[in-house]
């Protein structure tokens, strides 16, 4: 995908962003918000070219997990509003009320089990909502999810900012200098092992 800085015209146009907002909560409040700032400027980017952006992602493992409090982060930030759930009379009103320059953020796509299906009647209903698909979310990429790899089959779509800089330094990683130490982590080591036995 071509990165979404080099995109024109991006004025009034709906951008949906499929951003990683899976961080730590407790008590109703996020606790580290490293990944909320990496995607900072790529939905600043979209922001300030004029666009409509509409703010899709997941956060957790159960279904009742909520990215409220995430909003409540980047509306320090952004001119952003709260829509709640997709295909609501809620989130439909403010996604037509959205003028140029103004972000929606939509709840934990993950209480829907459509999203995780990679479900395509799932896809499509999403796909309404914007003319252009941002993913910016690289720690979920390697899922084959319907925000993740159904939007962009369907959608003109760009690679965000942070998504950009993530392959960039992975590139890097597999030509290191040498002597190179590596340090690899994460939950679930299944995930990692396949990149460490190609390399």
């Amino acid at each position: 995908m071509k990165l979404i800085t080099t995109a024109t015209d991006l004025h009034d146009k709906y951008v949906i962003v499929r951003a990683s907002f899976n961080v730590p909560v407790s008590d109703g409040v996020v606790t580290d918000r490293y990944r909320i700032d990496k995607c900072l400027p790529t939905l600043q980017f979209l922001q300030e070219s004029g666009a409509k952006v509409i703010v899709i992602g997941h956060i957790g493992r159960e279904v009742e997990d909520t990215l409220s409090p995430v909003f409540t982060v980047l509306a320090e930030t952004l001119p952003i509003t709260w829509g709640g759930k997709l295909d609501t009379e809620i989130f439909n009103s403010a996604h037509h009320s959205l003028k140029p320059g103004q972000l929606l953020m939509a709840e934990n796509l993950r209480q829907d089990p459509r999203e995780k299906a990679n479900d395509l009647e799932f896809v499509n209903m999403i796909a309404t909502y914007g003319e252009i698909y941002v993913n910016d979310a690289f720690d979920n990429i390697h899922r084959e999810h319907a925000s993740m790899v159904g939007l962009p089959k369907i959608m003109t779509a760009y690679a965000g900012i942070n998504l950009d800089k993530e392959i960039q330094n992975l590139n890097n990683a597999m030509q290191p200098n040498q002597p190179s130490l590596f340090l690899l982590g994460g939950a679930k080591f299944e995930t990692k092992l396949p990149l460490v036995e190609k390399y």
